[in-house]
């Protein structure tokens, strides 16, 4: 697990906690990793869920699909986001998502039931700290996406969704973490139509982009 420390150390989960700490919660078995190739589901719907996961390396989408194969994406994991803790702690336990490889990618599995349970108290604590800041950034997130996708027109949709990544980037030039397909099923939209749409307004001078990277003018 040494070779991950750093990583864990810039993670939400272990926010405020000194790398001998960090080693001290691993060291108490509350983890394991496995490697996943690209285009591997990690996660699918209807599966049991008992544990917390971190994205140590690549990056990962979390999408959910209809009754009729419709997809829908939630959001992009990369080093060190977390996913699957509400699930985990839900009475229920069953995954809402499908979890895709989107590269080779590594996951760290945490047991929640030993997370809640550490016998350190002043860590356990502190980790409790961080799985309620990890559920409400998470709560957050989709708030944030209901906000775009709630707008009547495409356009709208588009330029709701730009202004967050400026506003987070704190730049008016950013990095989308979506392809063309996957921001089209983000926003719940058709990608020829998003794509359209993103050309008229490169065209009224509104945004420049090139791939997944954007200038709003």
């Amino acid at each position: 697990m040494s070779e991950y420390i750093n990583i864990l150390s810039k993670s939400q989960l272990f926010k405020n906690m000194t790398v001998a700490e960090v080693e001290t919660a691993l060291e108490c078995g509350m983890s394991s990793v496995k490697k996943y190739p690209k285009g591997v589901r990690i996660i699918s719907q209807g599966d049991k869920l008992n544990v917390l996961c971190m994205i140590l390396s690549g990056s990962a989408v979390i999408s959910r699909d209809d009754f009729w194969g419709n997809s829908t994406v939630i959001s992009k994991l990369t080093p060190p986001m977390c996913f699957g803790l509400s699930y985990a702690l839900s009475a229920e336990g069953i995954s809402g998502v499908d979890v895709t490889a989107q590269e080779d990618v590594t996951i760290m599995y945490f047991d929640t039931g030993k997370m809640l349970s550490f016998s350190n108290s002043d860590i356990n604590s502190r980790i409790i700290q961080n799985l309620i800041a990890v559920i409400a950034s998470k709560n957050a997130e989709l708030s944030e996406k209901i906000e775009h996708i709630s707008q009547r027109k495409l356009r709208d949709k588009i330029l709701s969704y730009l202004s967050y990544m400026s506003k987070r980037e704190n730049s008016d030039t950013f990095d989308i973490p979506f392809s063309r397909k996957q921001l089209a099923d983000y926003l719940c939209a058709d990608r020829s139509a998003l794509s359209n749409e993103l050309c008229k307004l490169r065209d009224e001078g509104v945004i420049k982009f090139h791939k997944n990277h954007f200038e709003i003018l």
